[in-house]
C-alpha cells in the first residue's frame, strides 16, 4: 500500500498526494472538488481571461445561427422557418420594432423575388390551430377568431390604443378541404371597435354607416330592395291604352321607392 507524506502548515496537514488543493479558511481540500474551481476555470474562457474559447471552434456550431442584431445593417437570411413562440403560455408576444424622426418612416417590407410572375407573389399568411401546443393541429372551431391586424396610436394617457382592425373569424365548421369566415373592417367609434364592413362566408356584404359611390352604379343581380324592402325582380310594365300611372306607382312601392301616406 502506498505510503503519501503531508506538510503541516498553521497545524493542518497537508497532503502530498499529488493532487491540486486550495485553502478554503479552515482546511485543506481538493481544488477539483469545490465550486471555487469551477467558477474560476470558466471565467478564464470568457473576455479579460486567460484562455478565451474561439465560439466558431466549437463542436457542434453552425456557423449564422447567432447575429448581432444591434448592427442595423444585419439581415435575417434563411431558406428555414424562423419560429417565434411562447410555448404553452397564455400571451406569445414577438416584437419587431423600428424608430424614426422627422421625415423617415418605419417600415417592414416582405420582398419576393421569383420569374413566376401569377403564382409566387409575396404572402402575409396567418395561421391559427385550435391547440395550445406548438406544432399540434387540431381543427379550428365555429366563432374561432383565425387572425387580425390592428392599427394602433397613442391616447392621452400615453399608451397604445385601438384605432381600428382587420378581422377573420371563422363560422360554421371546418371540413376536409375548407374553413368558413367572415371578413371584417372595425374602427373605433369612441367607445369601442365596431364592425363597419362585413363580408359573409356566402359573399354577402354589410356596410354599417353610410356609402358614398364616387362614380357609376352597376348592378348586375337580379333582385333589388329599398328601405328594408325585401330585394324583388324587375318586371316590366305594358304599354298602351289603359295603362296608368298606378301601375307605376305599385311597381315602385314593390322595390321600396316610394309609399303612400297611411
Amino acid at each position: 500500500m502506498a505510503q503519501y507524506k503531508a506538510l503541516t502548515i498553521n497545524t493542518e496537514s497537508l497532503p502530498l498526494e499529488g493532487d491540486l488543493v486550495r485553502w478554503n479558511g479552515t482546511n485543506w481540500v481538493p481544488y477539483a472538488d469545490s465550486a471555487f474551481a469551477a467558477a474560476t476555470h470558466a471565467s478564464e474562457h470568457e473576455i479579460g481571461g486567460s484562455d478565451l474559447v474561439n465560439h466558431n471552434n466549437l463542436t457542434g456550431y453552425v456557423a449564422k445561427e447567432h447575429i448581432d442584431w444591434t448592427n442595423t445593417s444585419a439581415y435575417l437570411s434563411t431558406t428555414a422557418s424562423v419560429n417565434c413562440h411562447g410555448v404553452n403560455s397564455d400571451d406569445a408576444t414577438n416584437h419587431f420594432r423600428a424608430g424614426s424622426a422627422g421625415t423617415g418612416q418605419s417600415q417592414l417590407y416582405f420582398d419576393t423575388y421569383n420569374d413566376n410572375g401569377i403564382a409566387y407573389s409575396s404572402t402575409l399568411r396567418l395561421r391559427k390551430s385550435h391547440n395550445a401546443t406548438i406544432n399540434g393541429m387540431t381543427a379550428t372551431i365555429n366563432n374561432e377568431i383565425l387572425g387580425a391586424v390592428l392599427f394602433n396610436g397613442v391616447n392621452t394617457n400615453g399608451i397604445f390604443d385601438y384605432g381600428a382592425q382587420i378581422k377573420v373569424t371563422q363560422i360554421g365548421n371546418a371540413t376536409t378541404t375548407s374553413v368558413p369566415c367572415q371578413y371584417e373592417i372595425r374602427t373605433d367609434n369612441g367607445t369601442t371597435l365596431a364592425t363597419r364592413l362585413l363580408i359573409n362566408s356566402s359573399g354577402n356584404v354589410k356596410i354599417s354607416g353610410s356609402l358614398e359611390i364616387d362614380g357609376a352604379l352597376n348592378h348586375d343581380g337580379t333582385t333589388v330592395g329599398f328601405y328594408t324592402t325585401t330585394p324583388v325582380t324587375q318586371n316590366q310594365l305594358a304599354t298602351g291604352a289603359g295603362k296608368t300611372v298606378d301601375e307605376v306607382i305599385t311597381e315602385l312601392q314593390r322595390l321600396g321607392l316610394v309609399r303612400q301616406a297611411a
